[in-house]
């Protein structure tokens, strides 16, 4: 058996030497970047193709079987499981079910279904009720034409259904069968509710999941896959085509894009009002959580729509209070042991700072990856306050926070610490732009002038020559203090700047000296000799085991930590938040990969990407389940940040603005781009005489008024033609302090997938015209 995996597809090969039938599987669930709908369909399809191998015609019979496992659980209520068959000229269908002695509750209860479709040979399907195994031959005993058939059991006791066809097979000669599962679970309770923790959602055991507002059942599902199926599993090829059709090492785009799937697990949700609801992973950590989700860079991009809705529905609905302070969990808000007390709190909410100006960040991140101004428009009020929270926090107007910061670390500090204020830095900065997008001319002066005093205190006060330390508060002696610690997350707020598209907040030079100072002092090719080694903090989870590299979340190269005297906050399970500074965790080694990247530093980013990629190698791990607190640890969608960084994509769909900078092979350099609205292929190709690049969309639909792009050193450019669809004209351009070429296009280009529409540009270089 072979397998590949190209992720939302599986592809499996089987054979045997001893068997004349060889067997190719594609698996998939639909997956359409944008389409946020069809890729949360509740169905996988199963599509076979079967190869005669031999010499002589081969006759056999292919069958599934499904068991009814509606009612997983302990105590089952009375009541009975039926399975049913229907049959149509196109389609079987085996829908499984459950009836109640309680009526009332029967539809939280769900459906299933196998579905075998498109086949016009004859099918023969079976139910079968019985509680021993089932085996092959069971499914092919009976000729059953009937077009519906049903068995029963108490809940009790299991019960499986069937369905096979028979084939006949020339030398040579293949056949495929498309089969697909599908599931329906629309409520998260019947009578008591399964995850605990999110018991804070009210009227939980009310609420339905989204897909059951557009279908009845797993039979409706079943249906709607096969008149869609065409359009589904083409499409889905067709990103699979289109993310892999790069000039990137296969393994880089592997490992960017993976965590995506992280979306399809049970650590993320959507509910029937359309909000969309994550764990920090599996059942681990409620709330959709500001200072974890803040890391997971793949749904901005892939699902914009997602992250919009949680914006403008929970940090800035549910979660959002009157003095600008947000919950960082929403209705799941609290600090535990280390909740701060209120006279020590702006607000009346339980908020973690770290989150609530990542969040900022975020609103800066949605809004340029939509249509228009809407989005931004609606939320702008509230937003603006919540950057004045901020900056309240600022208790003595230098630009760095004070006071207690709780943050992603699950426990309260205190002083001036780099990694935060560096996200108030970058939140000021989102907050200018944001003003300037909404014609608030005096607020983007305010942040202005406070990020302005923030990079100087930023530097003079917390940068020590090499990276930069946590200034702890002396009048809290018993608090986390990392001291003269090098940690991981010093500059986030500059890495966060560099995935949104926004102006500095700290400095090229000292960006780059916080980050040799953690390829040097962090970055360990076996993190074991220093785990043995390290007597200052105590515990710690292992995922970076002895014998793998990893980045080690701090590091203390100028002092010996001292631990005494401080306070091991314990978050239960015999962990404390300071067992954390001894972790490798892949979120954070992301962001710290993609800050290195977008710096220049791309041996260091890349080696740091290709570590974790090798931690996950599937003789090692599980390669798409990226473990912190808990399974499919939603951080790790930090990846596609680090994807992003390499092709040096920004975007700004309502201002129809898309620039391109990549860090690899940039001569000749191909890789897909997501715009608000649609998706496709950017390739650039740079010589001597001149610089062309192309976009041709894929899906959907992109509107561009601006291209910049960056041409080899030392080219002049002299002259930029635009050719679209066999149109040429001469382009207005302007070469920018950074290098790069602002190249305008007149007025907005509207480029569709359906009209197979493509734009070339043409950079003319000095010795072109020579």
């Amino acid at each position: 058996m072979e397998f590949e995996g190209s992720y939302p597809i599986g592809n499996v090969w089987l054979s045997d030497t001893d068997i004349p039938i060889a067997i190719q599987l594609e698996a998939f669930s639909p997956f359409i970047p944008l389409e946020a709908g069809d890729s949360g369909l509740p169905a996988t399809v199963l599509h076979y193709r079967f190869s005669n191998v031999s010499a002589q015609q081969q006759d056999f019979s292919v069958g599934a079987w499904l068991g009814n496992a509606v009612l997983p659980f302990d105590p089952k209520p009375e009541g009975k499981r039926i399975n049913e068959v229907y049959v149509s000229p196109t389609c079987a269908v085996l829908h499984c079910r459950a009836e109640l002695a309680t009526a009332a509750s029967a539809d939280g209860w769900g459906s299933m279904s196998l579905a075998l479709l498109g086949q016009s040979t004859r099918l023969r399907p079976r139910v079968d009720a019985s509680n021993d195994e089932v085996r092959a031959h069971q499914l092919f005993e009976d000729d059953l034409p009937v077009p519906r058939i049903s068995a029963e059991a108490p809940t009790a006791e299991p019960l499986v259904g069937g369905m096979a066809t028979q084939l006949s097979l020339a030398p040579g000669e293949s056949v495929e069968l498309h089969f697909v599962v599908s599931w329906h679970f629309p409520q998260y309770s019947g009578g008591k509710v399964f995850f605990s923790t999110m018991e804070n959602i009210p009227n939980l055991s009310r609420k339905r999941r989204f897909y059951a507002t557009q279908f009845k059942d797993s039979l409706e599902v079943a249906r709607y896959v096969e008149r869609n199926l065409k359009r589904l599993a083409a499409t889905t090829r067709e990103w699979v085509a289109t993310w892999y059709d790069s000039t990137l090492p296969r393994w880089f785009l592997d490992r960017t894009f993976i965590n995506t799937s992280i979306l399809a697990t049970q650590t993320a949700h959507r509910f029937e009002d359309g909000r969309f609801y994550g764990w920090e992973g599996v059942d681990s950590c409620p709330g959709t959580c500001q200072h974890v989700w803040q890391y997971a860079q793949a749904a901005g991009t892939v699902f914009p729509e997602l992250e919009r809705l949680t914006r403008e529905h929970v940090d800035y609905g549910i979660a959002y209070h009157d003095d600008g302070s947000m919950d960082y969990r929403a209705e799941a808000s609290s600090h535990g042991d280390q909740a701060v007390a209120p006279s020590e709190a702006i607000g009346e909410a339980i908020s973690a700072v770290d989150g609530a100006a990542g969040t900022i960040i975020r609103v800066l991140r949605e809004h340029k990856h939509s249509s228009d101004l809407q989005f931004l428009r609606r939320l702008w009020p509230r937003v603006r306050k919540s950057i004045e929270f901020l900056m309240r926090l600022d208790r003595d107007g230098d630009g760095l926070l004070e006071g207690p910061q709780y943050n992603t670390l699950d426990a309260t500090w205190y002083g001036k610490i780099p990694w935060i204020s560096s996200l108030y830095l970058a939140a000021l900065a989102a907050g200018k732009q944001m003003a300037l997008d909404m014609n608030d001319e005096d607020f983007a002066s305010r942040c202005e002038e406070q990020l302005a005093v923030g990079r100087r205190s930023f530097v003079e006060q917390l940068f020590n020559g090499r990276y930069f330390e946590h200034v702890g508060d002396t009048a809290k002696p018993t608090k986390v203090d990392l001291q003269e610690g090098c940690y991981i997350d010093q500059v986030l707020g500059q890495s966060f700047a560099h995935q949104v598209g926004m102006e500095r907040v700290v400095s090229h030079e000292h960006s780059v000296a916080a980050l040799k100072s953690l390829w040097r002092y962090n970055f360990a090719t076996d993190v074991g000799p220093y785990r043995e080694g390290f007597t200052g903090v105590i515990g710690g989870r292992w995922y970076a085991m002895p014998g793998e590299a990893g980045m080690i979340m701090c590091t203390w190269p100028q002092a010996p930590y001292d631990p005494s005297g401080r306070l091991q906050a314990d978050i239960g399970l015999g962990i404390t938040s300071e067992g954390y500074l001894n972790e490798c965790m892949t979120g954070f080694e992301y962001q710290v990969a993609a800050h290195m990247l977008a710096e220049g530093m791309v041996y260091e980013g890349l080696s740091l990407t290709r570590a974790i990629h090798e931690r996950y190698s599937p003789d090692r791990r599980n390669p798409w389940n990226e473990v912190e607190c808990g399974d499919f640890y939603s951080r790790a969608m930090a990846s596609f940040g680090v994807y992003l960084t390499v092709i040096g994509y920004d975007y700004h769909g309502p201002n129809h603005v898309l620039a391109m900078d990549p860090k690899l092979q940039a001569d000749e350099f191909r890789t897909p781009v997501v715009f608000a609205e649609g998706w496709g292929t950017y390739t650039q190709r740079r010589n001597t005489a001149a610089m062309t690049v192309s976009l041709v969309l894929r899906h959907g639909k992109a509107k561009l008024r601006r291209l910049k792009v960056r041409p080899a050193a030392n080219q002049e450019v002299l002259n930029v033609i635009l050719n679209i669809n066999s149109l040429t004209e001469i382009c207005q351009w302007e070469m920018l302090d950074d290098g790069m070429v602002c190249i305008d296009l007149g007025s907005p280009v509207l480029l569709s997938a359906d009209n197979a529409d493509a734009l070339l540009i043409t950079l003319e270089h000095l010795d072109s015209w020579r």
